[in-house]
């Protein structure tokens, strides 16, 4: 009788994973991405990019964006706030990021996927504080000065 760890059925099986996101082309995208940017030093000594690949930007971001939904569906955001908010959200705390990913802070979709989380937690969070909050102009005054009659 075979070992089921041993079983070549098993093995194969164990291979082909059902993932969605492709970390070593999203590190390759982002290294090029890093080498492609252009930065220059203002008087004070703050360092700003001034040109970036928007091609290797819009695949990063395609790549990221799989992460950022999958974590709006896991942790379901949308019940508290509506989706494409959510979606916009995230991403953008991701894109901000592009350019300070290194190997040394963790995987790509590690790096991300923390990085969107906890900024829609923090948005999500904030969004409560005000949700059931509403304008003076909203409420209707119950003691009108005048009254309509029919």
């Amino acid at each position: 009788m075979m070992n089921c760890l041993t079983c070549p059925i098993m093995k194969e099986k164990k291979k082909a994973g059902n993932n969605y996101f492709d970390e070593e082309l999203v590190s390759n995208l982002i290294f090029k991405y890093q080498k492609s940017a252009i930065r220059e030093k203002d008087s004070e000594g703050i360092e700003t990019v001034t040109w970036k690949d928007e091609r290797l930007e819009e695949q990063i971001t395609i790549e990221v964006l799989k992460i950022v939904k999958a974590i709006i569906q896991v942790y379901r955001y949308y019940i508290f706030e509506p989706y494409d908010d959510c979606l916009q959200h995230g991403i953008m705390s991701c894109y901000t990021n592009f350019m300070k990913w290194t190997p040394e802070k963790g995987t790509c979709f590690n790096f991300f996927s923390i990085i969107s989380k906890r900024s829609l937690l923090n948005y999500t969070d904030r969004k409560k504080r005000h949700r059931n909050l509403s304008d003076i102009d909203d409420h209707t005054e119950i003691h009108a000065k005048s009254f309509s009659s029919f």
